[in-house]
């Protein structure tokens, strides 16, 4: 085992075991100084396989250099050598890279401890029923997404099991084990190793990594592999989020109902029966279009994080000054004050008298704004994006 010298024991008391992920065990941590919980990644390095430890370098570089209130936060990472006790601990990632060169080396990620999974959330909280609270998650999804593309990382492997939540409930995108610099990239940090990443970057169908992101949330182009593949990758990771929302806004009774609609969806682009005449009652029929447009067959269609950010499919979060303003303008008009809390609590009224009563009071514009986007008088439900 590890000597009394060792800094994780020292400074870390383990607390629970959180699973294997990417790599290595993680475990939720406290720290002595701190008295704070983290969660860490143990990963026992082989010294005879130099190519793997240059991925798990890579991992660790990738995490270090992320910073965005949506994406886990990184926070150190250390070498340890399991059997020499002399209690040297190697702490910059630069020297990371002596790795393979001893036995028996541990390698230590110290990340931010997230208290749940979306995937969690998803099946105890009903989201199908939070309405903005919904999209609040959603919306945060995409932003971290959106950071870790402008950064010319793919993150490869989004699911809600890899989507956490901190204790604020906000949204944090984690496990990038699987995270690849994009081409450009990885030409202008290692041109060598870009040449050798080349082949399973683009193509995925001759690597074990070719089918670790879960079937479900893999996008077509990576799954059939043959003719030419697409260069830009970040659009993998705009169809998963796509069949995140989907999974977000679809109650299922059991796991296999959730498997067979998934599957649906994508091989047919069905969505289950009701849905898309459910979320159009609910004043959503932006629901099913951005799903479709996400999920679409030709990544080049997919929109971008960014794009998904801009479109007008996406509500816009309310700002609390804003919120005060409307309210008080409809001091006059109770009808209308209930209507928008009930709007923003997700439960807007699922008749047309809604819509009728905002017609009548659309000569302010920031009012129409905020209570009707341009999608909610769509009725029909399709897809406007093609």
């Amino acid at each position: 085992g590890l000597s009394v010298s060792s800094r994780y024991k020292q400074e870390f008391e383990e607390l629970q075991w959180l699973g294997e992920g990417g790599f290595g065990a993680v475990w939720m941590c406290r720290n002595r100084l701190d008295g704070q919980k983290y969660a860490i990644k143990k990963i026992r390095l082989d010294p005879s396989n130099a190519e793997l430890n240059k991925k798990l370098l890579r991992e660790v570089k990738t995490l270090s250099g992320l910073h965005h209130q949506n994406v886990v936060r990184y926070y150190q990472a250390w070498i340890e050598s399991v059997n020499d006790h002399s209690g040297s601990h190697r702490d910059h990632l630069d020297r990371l890279q002596e790795a393979g060169e001893r036995d028996q080396q541990m390698l230590y990620i110290q990340m931010e401890y997230c208290q749940k999974t979306l995937s969690e959330v998803i099946i105890e909280e009903g989201l199908a029923d939070k309405g903005e609270a919904t999209w609040k998650l959603f919306r945060q999804l995409v932003s971290g997404l959106a950071y870790i593309h402008s950064k010319g990382i793919v993150h490869r492997d989004l699911k809600p099991k890899n989507i956490f939540l901190d204790f604020s409930g906000d949204i944090k995108i984690g496990d990038l084990g699987l995270a690849r610099y994009s081409q450009k990239l990885a030409e202008q940090e290692d041109t060598e190793d870009a040449k050798g990443g080349q082949q399973h970057a683009y193509k995925d169908n001759d690597e074990s990594s070719a089918h670790v992101g879960t079937m479900l949330y893999l996008a077509p182009e990576i799954i059939n592999g043959g003719g030419k593949p697409y260069k830009d990758q970040s659009k993998r990771d705009i169809y998963a989020i796509g069949i995140v929302l989907f999974e977000m806004w679809c109650k299922f009774d059991n796991v296999l109902e959730r498997i067979t609609s998934i599957d649906r969806l994508r091989r047919m682009d069905v969505f289950p029966e009701g849905f898309e005449r459910l979320q159009v009652q609910a004043n959503r029929s932006n629901v099913c279009q951005l799903i479709r447009w996400l999920t679409h067959h030709d990544p080049h269609t997919r929109p971008s994080a960014l794009e998904i950010l801009e479109s007008d499919l996406l509500p816009r979060p309310m700002l609390e000054s804003e919120i005060r303003q409307v309210l008080g303008s409809l001091q006059s008009k109770p009808e209308l004050r209930v209507m928008l809390m009930e709007a923003l609590n997700g439960k807007l009224p699922r008749t047309g008298s809604y819509n009728n009563l905002l017609n009548k009071h659309r000569q302010q514009d920031y009012k129409s704004n905020f209570l009707t986007p341009k999608w909610m008088g769509n009725e029909d439900g399709h897809d406007e994006m093609e």
